[in-house]
């Protein structure tokens, strides 16, 4: 020993560690278990790339359903995310604590955690919504035939049974739904396609309201049930497959108002009969398809065939349709040039202001 061969002496009160303590001291570290707290505080601190990240944050979408089961998904969790890397075990706590810290630190943006919430509320919406579909299909191909005793026993609780798994699922669709559109004002919200009429439409729209019974019956009040019947058509379209027809502001902007579309619609079905009157007043041997379309203008008339003033009576009637049609398209030239006078002043006051420095 240094102090030995120094021939200093020990400190009073003082004691030297035996070879022996320092020698079950290392030991003991060495011979520790995988899962002591011994190794686990000689491991290395994992370094998360921004892949794991955003792996982990699918993955804890997937594991409370969205968001929206949040109740022991820690085991869920890891085998989640054991399944992404296998290389790489956690415990379910610690991958909780890394989320938070995702959150907190910013480490993902917020608003690519809320892309990647809705990117996985629309895949498991549209799996959800294909298997309802599906199950809807399954049962209205279903035939209808005459089987034995034990059929007619055992057929229903399997049909019975389909149904209540269709309710859950709907169910399921229309809480993921709700999540998505809950606290958004009615004006702000697409407006909903109309749906063909058909075999498919009718029993979806009969299994909706079924499996719904409940949640209309519960709805507080006249805002409370306009979202829910707003979610349970979304359902409609989604089960459908009905395409979304967003209008785009030019559009929007290159809208006739009702009342011109009315008049220009008034003067193609004066167009379309004045041609029909002509081409039998014209033609001495008329198509049958002209007599039938001649047949429906004349019932309107009250004119019949027999009278002797019956071909100068349709030339009276297409004389006046021609009236008609100049007078309702004078009509709209007078609105269209009034509309660009307006303009026109509106913008030559703005030119003036300008220069005046107003």
């Amino acid at each position: 020993m240094e102090s030995e061969a120094s021939g200093a002496s020990l400190r009073t009160g003082t004691t030297r560690p035996s070879s022996s303590n320092r020698t079950r001291l290392v030991n003991s570290l060495d011979m520790s278990l995988p899962g002591s707290p011994a190794v686990g505080q000689r491991r290395k601190r994992q370094h998360w790339t921004r892949d794991m990240n955003t792996s982990l944050i699918n993955a804890y979408f997937e594991a409370t359903e969205g968001e929206t089961n949040r109740r022991k998904y820690a085991a869920k969790l890891e085998e989640l995310w054991s399944e992404r890397y296998p290389d790489k075990q956690f415990a379910g706590k610690q991958l909780i604590a890394q989320i938070k810290n995702i959150k907190t630190r910013k480490l993902l943006a917020p608003d690519e955690i809320d892309m990647l919430k809705a990117n996985f509320t629309r895949r498991s919406t549209n799996t959800t919504a294909e298997t309802i579909r599906r199950s809807l299909h399954r049962r209205s191909i279903t035939p209808q035939q005459d089987v034995e005793n034990e059929q007619n026993i055992e057929e229903p609780q399997t049909t019975q049974h389909e149904l209540d798994e269709t309710h859950k699922e709907i169910t399921t669709l229309f809480q993921q739904i709700s999540q998505n559109w809950n606290g958004v004002n009615m004006e702000a919200r697409p407006k909903i396609s109309k749906l063909t009429q058909n075999i498919d439409t009718k029993e979806t729209i009969q299994a909706i309201n079924k499996a719904m019974k409940s949640v209309f019956d519960n709805s507080t009040n006249f805002a409370d049930l306009c979202h829910i019947v707003y979610c349970a058509a979304l359902i409609a379209n989604t089960i459908l497959k009905t395409r979304k027809e967003t209008p785009t502001q030019e559009n929007h902007k290159q809208q006739k108002p009702p009342w011109e579309e009315r008049l220009e619609k008034k003067i193609s079905n004066m167009r379309k009969e004045i041609g029909v009157l002509h081409t039998f007043l014209n033609n001495p041997n008329p198509s049958k398809k002209v007599e039938k379309k001649l047949q429906t203008y004349t019932k309107k008339l009250k004119l019949k065939n027999k009278l002797t003033q019956y071909k100068e009576s349709l030339r009276t009637h297409a004389e006046n349709l021609k009236q008609k049609i100049a007078a309702l398209g004078n009509r709209i030239r007078r609105y269209h040039k009034k509309h660009n006078d307006t303009e026109k002043t509106i913008f030559s006051h703005t030119i003036k202001g300008s220069s005046l420095g107003i």
